[in-house]
């Protein structure tokens, strides 16, 4: 039987996209045929810790299936334990874009396509990381299979049996009734904290050392809750973001940023920095804009009681403009600043800095162009209301 650490090896191997060349046989001799391959990529030590586990010598790759989404594809793995007759499915989320723009991962198709691999869920288990241990677990429900599951998040409540293995530091969202914390190494690197399977400390016979919940890990959670959400606008400007991701981030908030950190770097930031003050410069266009077309709206007998009215409403919507993109990408930031703890290269607060000065130079323009728009229109009104009768001088 396969233990907690081999299965995580497995999803590790689907990471590299390596496996998804191979088309079946014995794992060991797919690992072995692709041990070059992940030595150049410094993963050497995932081949050893594959084939140095004795429960593979009896998994074989079965079959390799491609499920298609409209903008992400999962390729599906089975696997056969042939001494104990039980099916391993791993499903692994490539994030290739398709070619439509939205997306559509059809479980009831998924089903129906796994059912003709795999008969059943008897004996099967489903295994997968992050939005693949999510797909994981929701299709592992389909066919009442227990599902295993590494870094899912945690928005909400996974599906069916499914339990979501988690380091102790790592985020979580508000559901973490079946989530289990593994205690982490200490002393690791930057590129080996990227690896679950060398973050992550287990028994020898390969079952999870579980441990509580860090301290870090507690705030960084409260952290998520508290702290303000990032408007879909913005989250698409710095994060390059589907559908299928929005349903599963439905909040976009801190959380959100810790699952994406991995797609930020700083000549991306800044860019995306640059495109948000350009975001509220085109907003606060279009805000002033609709307010000019509604003044010109306005009959002479209303014009003094609508004046105000519409002035201040137009006023309060590009307060709640700056407000919402600054607060958004201030979240950002703050997740940005929180989950790159010691890492050079992201100097956040000066970057805060910068935005709130472009930002405070933006509404002193905005106020400086919308007392011309409120002026012209007093103008016009006045022009239209102070002319002078039409009169003639008679002798």
């Amino acid at each position: 039987m396969l233990s907690e650490r081999d299965l995580l090896l497995l999803c590790e191997l689907a990471q590299t996209g390596l496996l998804n060349t191979q088309s079946s046989g014995p794992v060991m001799e797919i690992v072995r045929t692709l041990q070059n391959s992940l030595a150049v990529r410094g993963q050497g030590d995932l081949v050893q810790g594959i084939l140095g586990s004795v429960n593979f010598a009896d998994l074989e790759l079965k079959e390799v299936k491609e499920f298609k989404g409209q903008a992400r594809s999962n390729n599906g793995y089975v696997f056969i334990d042939k001494e104990h007759s039980g099916r391993t499915i791993l499903l692994q989320e490539t994030g290739e874009p398709a070619e439509s723009h939205t997306y559509d991962f059809d479980n009831y198709k998924v089903t129906e396509e796994l059912e003709e691999m795999i008969d059943s869920g008897e004996n099967s288990t489903f295994i997968g990381m992050a939005l693949g241990g999510w797909r994981a677990a929701e299709l592992a429900a389909k066919f009442d299979a227990k599902a295993v599951v590494f870094g899912a998040p945690s928005l909400d409540e996974l599906p069916g049996k499914a339990i979501n293995y988690v380091g102790e530091d790592d985020p979580v969202g508000d559901f973490t009734d079946k989530v289990r914390f593994i205690k982490q190494r200490a002393d690791l690197d930057e590129t080996d904290e990227s690896f679950l399977y060398r973050r992550l400390e287990f028994h020898e016979d390969g079952k999870p050392v579980i441990t509580e919940q860090s301290d870090f890990s507690r705030f960084v959670s409260w952290f998520y809750n508290t702290a303000g959400t990032v408007e879909p606008e913005i989250w698409r400007i710095f994060f390059s973001s589907t559908e299928e991701e929005d349903l599963l981030l439905p909040d976009l908030g801190v959380y959100a940023v810790f699952l994406k950190i991995g797609d930020l770097n700083k000549e991306g930031i800044l860019r995306s920095l640059d495109e948000a003050v350009r975001y509220a410069g085109r907003q606060l266009d279009n805000n002033r804009n609709e307010m000019a077309v509604e003044l010109e709206k306005v009959t002479e007998s209303q014009f003094d009681a609508r004046f105000e009215e519409i002035a201040e409403k137009y006023a309060a919507r590009a307060s709640r403009i700056i407000d919402g993109i600054f607060d958004s990408v201030q979240t950002v930031l703050m997740g940005v600043a929180l989950f790159t703890l010691e890492q050079e290269g992201f100097e956040v607060e000066p970057w805060m800095d910068r935005f709130y000065v472009r930002i405070d130079e933006l509404v002193d323009q905005e106020l400086s162009r919308v007392k011309d728009c409120l002026d012209q229109a007093m103008g016009r009104h006045l022009e239209r209301t102070l002319q002078f009768p039409d009169f003639t001088l008679e002798w």
